[in-house]
């Protein structure tokens, strides 16, 4: 869901997180009427995964997000994607604005010496 809000604009962020929270719960209250209807737990496990087939195929048409593409040195795929965000929303080209080269080398840059443990995940922000 975070890398889906990425490609939203700052407006309309607030809306697709609280889409998220709401389909999370009437998932749960499905799951308590499937529960219901279907008794053995075998055929509940499959009526309940079943949907995850859909989501495995979404992922070849959901985009990585720009700046996990500059991370990884893949500055055209992430010009492309930004500028198909900024056409669909109206904004104009925006990679002529900015220098994604020098972004993605600030990226790499900064990560480069850096060895990371699980205790990063929580002791910072980022």
């Amino acid at each position: 869901m975070a890398a889906g809000i990425e490609w939203v604009d700052t407006d309309h962020r607030s809306f697709i997180g609280v889409i998220g929270g709401l389909s999370w719960c009437l998932g749960n209250m499905l799951l308590a009427a499937f529960a219901y209807l279907v008794n053995d737990w075998r055929n509940l496990t499959m009526t309940a995964t079943a949907p995850l087939g859909l989501a495995i195929l979404t992922w070849w048409w959901i985009p990585e997000s720009a700046r996990w593409l500059l991370a990884h040195g893949k500055v055209e795929k992430a010009k492309f994607y930004i500028d198909k965000c900024a056409k669909f929303n109206k904004r104009g080209d925006l990679s002529s604005k900015i220098n994604l080269e020098t972004l993605s080398s600030i990226e790499n840059e900064g990560n480069k010496d850096k060895n990371y443990t699980y205790l990063d995940l929580i002791k910072t922000r980022r």
